[in-house]
């Protein structure tokens, strides 16, 4: 994405839709500050803090990743994973036409 180094590792794109339970003892307890401040970005993604055991899915439809989720899934919600249509090389990406329709309504409601 955007000219930056990719690396793989696990639950990578999990991160960018999470439901978190706030009282499980692994939220509570070891999902500190100082934790968030001292481990690498991608330990925070595969969800160091929490046992595997502990770490469930949510259905493809709420996380669905343009370019690699499969095409006859019906999304709620999209990921650009390579890049949005915001980026001139990515103006038509799937539901990148809905994406750019709604920043315009957005921007025009804020005076933009």
């Amino acid at each position: 994405m955007d000219g930056q180094a990719q690396l793989r590792y696990a639950r990578k794109n999990w991160s960018s839709v999470m439901l978190l339970n706030p009282f499980h003892p692994s939220n509570m307890l070891d999902l500190t500050i100082e934790l968030v401040n001292k481990v690498p970005g991608r330990d925070l993604h595969r969800f160091c803090w929490v046992d595997d055991r502990h770490i469930g899915a949510l259905p493809v439809e709420y996380n669905w990743l343009v370019g690699h989720s499969p095409n006859d899934v019906d999304p709620t919600i999209v990921h650009y994973t390579e890049g949005g249509p915001w980026f001139e090389g990515y103006k038509n990406v799937p539901y990148g036409d809905e994406w750019l329709k709604w920043d315009k309504q957005i921007k025009e409601k804020a005076g933009q």
